[in-house]
């Protein structure tokens, strides 16, 4: 948390809102604004936000990234799902269509770890299969020796 804590129910106009206690607040005591143009909040809509919203699943999720403009997460098994701006395939479900729910991301691998980078790329950690990536690729953030994006997890080459 950054700032005081306030009102979990306060807007930034001063209107109540139906917020869960513990919600994050920025330095200025007000709520953070969510945006979800993209449908990276993965409540199943396109609309902004200015309290948290539920991710629409019926999914338990162990961790939580974020990237620029989407989302991902690991079930507890190493599935991964993710939702929001697809444009250079970030979701990884093989497609450039915009999510705006959890899409299982293509491969059927079992990831330790994912991080959703911050220039629309995302790569996760597999326990035996090493790194993967998938998204925005143009100046070489997949690491898989090409400048392209791509909509599925590609390996991670060694150098």
């Amino acid at each position: 948390r950054c700032g005081r804590e306030v009102d979990p129910r306060q807007t930034r106009d001063g209107a109540r809102a139906d917020r869960r206690p513990g919600a994050e607040v920025g330095f200025d005591d007000h709520p953070k604004h969510f945006p979800g143009a993209f449908g990276q909040l993965g409540d199943n809509t396109t609309a902004n936000s200015d309290v948290p919203r539920l991710v629409s699943t019926p999914l338990t999720f162990a961790s939580v990234s974020a990237g620029e403009a989407m989302s991902c997460a690991l079930t507890s098994r190493g599935e991964a799902y993710c939702w929001g701006n697809n444009g250079f395939g970030e979701v990884g479900d093989g497609t450039t269509t915009n999510r705006h729910s959890p899409t299982a991301v293509s491969g059927g691998f079992t990831f330790t770890s994912i991080s959703a980078g911050g220039n629309q790329h995302v790569c996760g950690l597999t326990d035996r299969l090493g790194a993967w990536c998938w998204g925005y690729g143009l100046s070489g953030e997949l690491g898989n020796g090409a400048f392209v994006s791509v909509s599925a997890p590609t390996a991670v080459q060694a150098p």
